[in-house]
């Protein structure tokens, strides 16, 4: 449908290294083709400063050449990252303020319960929040985006979407 953008970025494989989505260069070209705005993410799972570094380089090699116009997120989820609270929302901060840097409009993904648990997010304010919470009401907790379902439904779509809406909670 018309205004719904597309979210496609650097994730983190299995052994923590950073790969592109296989699918991040098509569907950010035939995105841009058809003029619907694009976003992207990255799942990070760094816990170290070497490991966040190796991540926003990755980032940053996708990203060369594209343009965005709507936010680039960092998806942060990932259990092992939790070792890190509380020093986690400024290792988060410092990867917003690169990506800000390379003049994005960073915000911040994570899910109600990793915020509430893992996160100082007193330390993450100056960035929008990307909450998933799948409850069935809009989450209390001040964010940008709402993402409430992990089984919506999309035209053309064969596999369940995460749709989410946009404007402050």
């Amino acid at each position: 449908p018309r205004g719904q953008g597309v979210r496609r970025g650097v994730r983190a494989s299995r052994n923590g290294q950073p790969y592109p989505d296989p699918q991040f260069e098509r569907n950010h070209a035939a995105c841009t083709a058809r003029g619907i705005p694009v976003g992207g993410y990255y799942y990070t799972c760094a816990v170290t400063s070497r490991q966040t570094e190796a991540e926003l380089n990755a980032l940053r090699a996708a990203l060369r050449g594209k343009t965005f116009q709507l936010p680039l997120a960092i998806d942060v989820e990932d259990a092992r990252l939790r070792s890190l609270s509380p020093a986690l929302a400024q290792q988060v901060a410092q990867a917003a303020a690169q990506l800000e840097a390379w003049n994005l409009y960073a915000m911040v993904y994570t899910y109600t319960n990793f915020a509430d648990t893992a996160l100082a997010m007193d330390a993450l304010t100056a960035y929008d929040l990307w909450l998933a919470d799948y409850r069935g009401k809009r989450p209390t907790r001040p964010h940008g985006m709402w993402q409430y379902t992990s089984t919506g439904h999309v035209a053309g779509r064969a596999r369940p979407a995460d749709p989410s809406r946009g404007g402050h909670g």
